[in-house]
């Protein structure tokens, strides 16, 4: 899109004009993402986000058991459906949303983390009238160690949620900040380990916890021999082989070598990988797979709550990453498996990757020697902490660099501010963002044109009116002058000669 100085005060007014109008499509986007994403994980719509106007929706919850025992891995499973009923006026290609589950004890108000971070993509966003997106995910649900017994209320926490529209855009703060979803009870057992039930060595047979149909009578855990390995297999739970026969043995072998990642990965294995066997038996719903990790060796700028459980797919040769739950406190990390295969820890080394977005000028236009103020967003992409030079052109030519330093997943805007002492247009690029503002050249005052009018004509004063002539005194005033001059006359004639 040109930028706004470019385009006359018309083309100005229709594009502000557009902005507004596509703004007015935000709160419906993000309540349907609300819907979509699981925050909130409940039974029951939101209605203060209406979608009505562009969507209909609809989803469900279902925990996979309310009951919870000591250690056990249990499942929120949300299935959503949203069907766009009139064109968006704005394309959003896809949304991404983040999200935490806490709970909080009824009667002493102690809150855990049963899920630290979960996230959720929906591509495509539905924006065509008939369109329809789908959504089902399964969150892994874990009571930490040494949390109390007792009920729960299960809260779902937003912690990030973006569009994509052109650009990312950050929309969290139109979101609630936490959703209530439902209630469970705990129980925490006695005893070290996994937490209870039956504790069987890695190479002990299960006849005695099975049914004749591979249903397990009796919570079951098998640990491997050093301790740092153990599934737990619930109660009701159904295991059986690759034939499909009844699973009578689970054997835990520790892998010093284990299978490789690829050479441009960025994760690398954490500790030992467990081959865990028989190969291709299989569970139903799923058992819980716990992992023990050492701190020490975590690559530096990798956080424990970026580790992530993952087995070995050997048809096709990768390692695949599992939902999982990491216990910071214990060092543990719990996902649930419906299979057996090799698995291991992963900790993912992402480099530090700055993208640079929101670049603003303001203002666009101003007079020679006023200042503009050009800010940027700069994000470290990567989750190691790394530096990064940002460059202000102006004209194609360096005026200013600002060097900030990240740690991994954080941002920071950064500000220059300047002045041109010339009027032009100036072009503006940092990375691969640009922009330009205008200096107007300054006022010059013009001299007042001459009049062309006659001058106006000098005023005179109107003479005095006529007075009246006062004839008594004029007959007295000649009376005396000839009386005077008959005077004159006779004294001349008696002077002698």
């Amino acid at each position: 899109m040109l930028p706004l100085l470019l385009l006359n005060k018309r083309s100005r007014r229709k594009v502000r004009r557009r902005l507004l109008q596509t703004g007015v499509l935000w709160r419906p986007l993000i309540a349907l993402i609300l819907a979509l994403c699981l925050i909130p994980v409940c039974s029951h719509p939101v209605a203060a986000l209406s979608v009505d106007d562009y969507f209909s929706y609809s989803y469900n919850v279902e925990f996979s058991k309310v009951d919870i025992e000591d250690g056990e891995v249990f499942y929120a499973t949300v299935e959503a459906e949203a069907t766009c009923k009139k064109d968006l006026p704005l394309t959003v290609t896809k949304a991404n949303i983040t999200g935490r589950i806490v709970a909080e004890h009824r009667v002493s108000g102690a809150k855990v983390t049963l899920n630290p971070s979960y996230a959720v993509t929906i591509d495509p966003f539905p924006n065509q009238e008939g369109e329809t997106s789908q959504s089902s995910v399964v969150v892994a649900l874990r009571f930490p160690a040494g949390s109390e017994s007792g009920t729960y209320d299960v809260v779902g926490e937003l912690i990030e949620a973006k569009v994509h529209a052109i650009v990312w855009l950050d929309v969290t703060s139109y979101l609630p900040s936490s959703q209530a979803i439902s209630s469970v009870t705990y129980v925490a057992l006695d005893g070290d380990g996994a937490g209870g039930g039956i504790i069987v060595g890695p190479d002990k047979d299960l006849l005695n916890y099975i049914d004749e149909d591979g249903v397990f009578t009796d919570d079951v855990t098998i640990e491997s021999e050093d301790g740092d390995c153990w599934v737990t297999i619930g109660e009701g739970i159904t295991g059986l082989t690759e034939d499909g026969d009844p699973l009578t043995e689970i054997s835990i072998v520790q892998i010093e070598e284990p299978p490789p990642l690829p050479e441009d990965s960025p994760a690398s294995v954490i500790g030992l990988a467990y081959d865990i066997e028989p190969d291709g038996a299989t569970f139903s719903p799923p058992i819980t797979l716990t992992f023990t990790y050492d701190e020490s060796l975590i690559p530096e700028g990798v956080a424990e709550e970026d580790l992530v459980l993952a087995y070995y797919d050997e048809e096709v040769g990768e390692w695949v990453e599992l939902d999982c739950v990491v216990d910071t406190v214990n060092n543990t990390i719990t996902a649930g498996v419906s299979h057996l295969t090799t698995f291991a820890v992963l900790a993912y080394a992402y480099p530090a990757t700055f993208v640079a977005s929101n670049l603003s000028i303001t203002p666009d236009e101003v007079g020679i020697g006023e200042e503009v103020a050009i800010s940027v967003l700069i994000t470290n992409t990567g989750n190691l902490t790394g530096s990064y030079e940002v460059t202000l052109n102006i004209d194609e030519a360096v005026v200013d660099t600002q060097k900030v330093t990240l740690a991994g997943g954080t941002k920071i805007t950064v500000t220059f501010k300047i002045s041109e002492d010339a009027a032009d247009t100036y072009s503006v690029s940092i990375g691969d963002l640009s922009g330009s503002f205008v200096v107007k050249p300054a006022a010059v005052s013009e001299p007042a044109p001459a009049s062309t009018l006659e001058p106006a004509p000098t005023p005179t004063h109107p003479s005095s009116p006529a007075q009246p002539v006062n004839w008594t005194v004029l007959s007295g005033v000649i009376a005396a002058v000839v009386a005077f001059g008959l005077l004159i006359f006779l004294l001349a004639r008696r002077r002698p000669h």
